[in-house]
């Protein structure tokens, strides 16, 4: 039954592109045409570079907070608890924002809501240096968070619409190198920002990045229109288990051997067991999460206690967490194509992870030099582990005309957990009898919590029963 729905609409939509002529249309990398635009006559890789420049600003113009938080915290001379409220609100604002963003990226022209954020989060960046006052000043952070949401979902739709599956995934790798890219720029810059004109200087360099970016994206890509028509055929599609990615090419897919969903969903036991494997995957998200943004966060200021550095060498040791994040992301990408289970890898980064964790709290106040390259082993693990379960897994569950949202809601889990971690930790490390130490061992314990509840993955995903629900919801 599914083969036959699958020979009509490929002859259907055949003939449909038949009418159209190549005088009404550009050809895009994958084969596919859509109406003609500069990007629609981009190369591959001309398009992944302006996703990730795009990527790295996004990053420039969020983490700068984070960057020089140990500066402000010495000039205004507040607890960490306190500064770091305006980075917990905009993770908060961030990952909410994420399942509105992804919505409607998969409803509306993703490429006008990237312009959009791209010129809200330069003028507040812009706005910040001015705000003498801390409470205005994390409102303005938490609004940054929220226009930050409108970047990522409406990509991962541009990037689920522009490359087929085959090139999607070595595409995702490649621009979540933007976010390593930005990292670096920040951790560099910012001491030399706080050395001659003070912390303020970040905010305007990151408002100039962006404001640059938002024009090149404008000429390039802020035109570009997804086929209504197309997106229409999407929504008839929908839950059928049908690729659109390549009409030519694309085979039908054999239906899983199992129940009908719609029985196994009114089926108690199956859909309890559906309900408890969600649970968990969006458990080690925010355990992910949590980790990722939280050690981020924190790291210079764990440097600057535990080993007695000023605040622009400390900051300047954030510069090599994203280098080894780019590699951790390479790396993911090649695991990925010899074990083809995303909750397999993710279990292995955790345990990465959590060795790196625990060699800290060996290396603590001892070795510097171990410490940094320990933790941004540990940042890099869990960025590949977010590669997974921002990239490849919503475009596995979800499908092309979803992956938008699908990856807003595993976003938002991410920064539910980056939220939590960044005001928890600065918690526990403000405690006397826990400190820096306890708040490394909690790293530790978080990272083989995650991969015990991946291999609760693993072994649930064998089940057919479940994976049929999961493609049908």
């Amino acid at each position: 039954m599914t083969v036959g729905i699958n020979e009509y609409f490929n002859t259907a939509m055949r003939e449909i592109r038949a009418q159209k002529t190549d005088s009404d249309y550009s050809r895009l990398p994958n084969g596919r045409k859509t109406v003609g635009n500069k990007i629609s006559k981009m190369k591959p890789m001309g398009i992944i570079v302006l996703f990730s420049l795009v990527y790295m600003v996004s990053y420039i113009t969020r983490i700068n907070y984070a960057a020089v938080i140990s500066a402000i915290i010495s000039e205004e001379a507040i607890r960490n608890s306190a500064a770091s409220l305006a980075v917990t609100g905009a993770f908060i604002t961030y990952g909410a924002g994420q399942l509105i963003s992804g919505w409607l990226g998969d409803r509306f022209q993703p490429a006008k809501l990237v312009l959009y954020a791209l010129l809200a989060t330069s003028a507040i960046n812009l706005t910040v240096p001015f705000c003498s006052s801390l409470i205005l000043r994390t409102i303005l952070w938490c609004i940054n968070g929220m226009a930050q949401a409108f970047i990522w979902p409406p990509l991962v739709r541009l990037m689920a619409e522009l490359f087929d599956l085959a090139n999607y995934d070595n595409a995702c790798v490649k621009i979540a190198w933007g976010s390593c890219f930005g990292t670096v720029t920040v951790y560099l810059a910012g001491p030399i920002f706080i050395r001659f004109s003070g912390w303020r200087g970040i905010f305007y360099f990151s408002a100039v990045c962006g404001v640059i970016t938002a024009f090149i994206w404008a000429r390039l890509c802020g035109g570009y229109k997804i086929n209504k028509k197309e997106i229409f055929e999407n929504k008839i599609l929908k839950g059928e288990n049908l690729k659109v990615e390549n009409f030519k090419t694309q085979k039908a897919e054999k239906p899983l051997k199992t129940e009908k969903p719609e029985k196994l969903l009114k089926d108690g036991k199956s859909k309890k067991n559906f309900y408890v494997f969600l649970a968990v995957l969006f458990i080690t998200i925010i355990m992910q999460g949590s980790l990722m943004n939280g050690v981020t966060t924190w790291m210079p200021s764990y440097m600057a206690k535990t080993f007695n550095l000023n605040e622009s060498i400390s900051v300047l040791t954030g510069v090599i967490l994203p280098v080894f994040s780019v590699i951790c992301l390479q790396l993911a990408g090649v695991l990925h194509k010899y074990i083809r289970n995303e909750y397999t890898c993710c279990m292995l980064l955790f345990l990465v992870g959590s060795v790196c964790a625990w060699g800290m709290l060996l290396c603590s106040g001892v070795a510097a030099l171990f410490s940094v390259l320990l933790s941004a082993v540990l940042v890099g693990s869990m960025h590949g582990i977010n590669l997974f379960h921002t990239c490849f897994l919503p475009r596995r569950i979800a499908g092309k005309e979803n992956a938008g949202f699908c990856s807003g809601l595993f976003n938002f889990f991410v920064y539910v957990g980056s939220a939590l971690s960044t005001y928890v930790f600065a918690l526990l490390s403000d405690f006397e009898k826990i400190g820096w130490s306890g708040t490394v061992a909690v790293w530790g314990i978080i990272a083989a919590a995650g991969a015990l509840l991946n291999l609760f993955l693993k072994v649930a995903d064998k089940n057919k029963k479940l994976k049929a629900v999961n493609n049908k919801t």
